[in-house]
């Protein structure tokens, strides 16, 4: 226990005084409140968290591995030897640019995909505007991310002087990938669900779900007492869509399609499919568009990158021997 003591005049004589000693109360273990527990991660911040614990980690065996270069560069024997150590330093130097690319790239893409979520849903943050910067999983969008993260890209492909087409190829399968997995954790999660629906493969979410919340509001019967009525997989649907085209796309890429035509055929069939897959989606009680215009959206979409695919093709051709003397 701790002690203090305290000097106190004396009422007997003027000018006396004397000490009393105080115990000061210590509130024992058991006493104590117990310390509030720590929020619990989330996986935008555990990502943040490995993120920065890798490059700490990465970066000194970096800077090494730069000096180790630029030291064999200036010591080089002879300029052959010297020439090979360049190119040594210049893949290095390139595949650090790349990685700091691809960083900025999934940047770019999480703030758009966010982004676009709030624009289109403005009316989830209007209570709360600081729940805007909150980076739950269920809370992106995909096109705003794809915008993004294309950005990104085509500025460096074009202050590196890479081939935008061949390199918007090169991203078929990435970006397929993507997609699968997005539309996976929708219907893991329950959300971006379609409407109702008496086909044999329809999906019963269950009470609680986002596909329950519209059927009550919908006043779709039996939804009120919990009974959900079974809705279209649309995530399942643009899952497969993308699975095929990537498909489709990678074999005219192997197949020696002209730089472009892969990457464009993926992008016009996947928004055609999801013009359609559009009206089979229920709609959302606080998106900002109407379903109409998304569907004209997708499909004015689609058709562009439809136009610019034709003319990919038709160039090609009359750069051909076979095709010179097509009108």
């Amino acid at each position: 226990a701790m002690g203090g003591s305290l000097t106190v005049a004396s009422a007997v004589g003027k000018g006396s005084e004397f000490t009393v000693l105080l115990p000061l109360y210590e509130p024992s273990a058991q006493e104590l409140p117990a310390p509030a527990p720590s929020p619990a991660p989330t996986p935008a911040t555990e990502f943040q968290t490995k993120a920065r614990r890798s490059f700490l980690q990465s970066a000194p065996t970096t800077c090494a591995a730069m000096r180790s270069l630029c030291q064999a560069f200036t010591t080089a024997p002879n300029d052959a030897d010297r020439d090979q150590r360049l190119q040594n330093l210049y893949r290095k130097v390139h595949f650090i640019a790349a990685t700091a690319g691809l960083a900025a790239a999934v940047v770019a893409g999480l703030v758009g995909a966010r982004l676009l979520a709030v624009i289109l849903a403005p009316s989830r943050y209007v209570a709360d505007p600081a729940s805007a910067f909150v980076l739950a999983p269920s809370e992106f969008a995909l096109y705003g991310g794809l915008a993004g993260s294309g950005a990104v890209v085509l500025w460096l492909a074009r202050r590196w002087h890479l081939g935008v087409a061949r390199l918007a190829d090169g991203l078929v399968l990435p970006i397929a990938a993507g997609l699968v997995l997005l539309r996976i954790g929708c219907f893991l999660n329950g959300c971006c669900g379609g409407i109702a629906t008496s086909l044999p493969w329809g999906v019963v979410f269950p009470p609680g779900s986002e596909a329950w919340g519209q059927q009550v509001i919908g006043g779709i019967g039996g939804a009120l007492f919990g009974r959900v009525s079974p809705v279209h997989p649309t995530q399942l649907y643009e899952a497969t869509a993308a699975i095929i085209l990537a498909t489709v796309a990678l074999r005219l890429e192997r197949r020696g399609a002209p730089d472009g035509v892969p990457a464009l055929f993926f992008a016009t069939g996947f928004l055609a499919f999801r013009a359609f897959n559009q009206t089979l989606r229920a709609p959302s009680r606080d998106q900002l568009l109407p379903e109409p215009v998304l569907v004209e959206a997708y499909a004015l979409g689609a058709l562009a990158c439809g136009v610019m695919l034709l003319g990919r093709v038709a160039s090609r051709r009359q750069e051909s021997p076979l095709g010179a003397g097509l009108p």
